[in-house]
């Protein structure tokens, strides 16, 4: 069914050891999307099998953990509404689930180990909003950020900066590019959301800051504010080396 997504890409990717492949060689960034998507993919298949019983009257709550816990209860207490065929068929499903998450579990473990082992990684973990994937993922893509002249580069570059409209010797600013690496900048932006609820319950000035902009902005415009900031704090700490401390002035 689905378990093919989640095969040669990742074994081939944490086969590699440190020693003899760098984080950021052409082998790790070819398998990079493919692995990080079997650490968020098993909301596929909760999906697709919630849909299958839907057809036969079984309605599953939302969300995977609801769904790990509840698929085997309901089809045995549903067992009379399955046909022969669809009772095999769902049985496979479960199967090709548990299998799916054991994977995931496995790779989720390689790629903390990844995040925990290199240095750049472990400075980037310093970051608020920036985890395990994010940090593995920035440094497989980038490498070196010496091509870059600056942090607002860094973060142009990522589509994490205003596109422009100027005419007539004014300039408006509109929403932000969205170039570059799509799912770097979906990574930063949802990890600058996971920051959001906790800027309430600090009074460090990265916090004061982004509470002004919850009021003035709103919710989502703020969240790619921060990833836009954290994308120049990469950078920073990337170029010049050390690892980011909040300020409490």
């Amino acid at each position: 069914m689905w378990s093919s997504k989640i095969s040669k890409p990742y074994t081939a990717c944490v086969n590699a050891s440190w020693g003899r492949a760098p984080l950021s060689s052409t082998k790790y960034v070819g398998s990079w999307p493919s692995m990080a998507s079997c650490c968020t993919g098993n909301t596929i298949p909760c999906g697709f099998t919630g849909t299958l019983l839907a057809e036969y009257g079984i309605v599953l709550p939302t969300g995977v953990n609801a769904f790990r816990h509840a698929l085997a209860a309901k089809l045995e207490a549903e067992h009379a509404k399955l046909t022969p065929l669809s009772q095999d068929l769902f049985g496979k499903l479960w199967a090709e689930f548990k299998q799916m998450e054991a994977e995931v579990a496995y790779y989720d473990e390689k790629l903390q180990a990844m995040a925990t082992t290199h240095p750049e990684s472990q400075r980037l973990l310093t970051i608020p909003g920036i985890g395990p994937i994010t940090a593995t993922a920035l440094i497989a893509a980038v490498g070196e950020v010496g091509g870059f002249t600056n942090g607002r580069q860094f973060a142009a570059w990522l589509g994490l900066v205003p596109k422009q409209y100027s005419t007539g010797g004014q300039t408006r600013l509109l929403g932000i590019s969205k170039r570059g690496d799509s799912y770097i900048r979906k990574l930063l932006i949802h990890g600058a959301r996971a920051t959001l609820r906790w800027a309430r319950t600090k009074t460090d000035r990265r916090s004061r800051w982004i509470r002004g902009l919850l009021e003035r902005r709103g919710w989502n415009r703020t969240a790619v504010a921060v990833a836009n900031k954290n994308a120049r704090i990469v950078w920073a700490v990337l170029s010049r080396g050390g690892v980011y401390r909040e300020s409490t002035n």
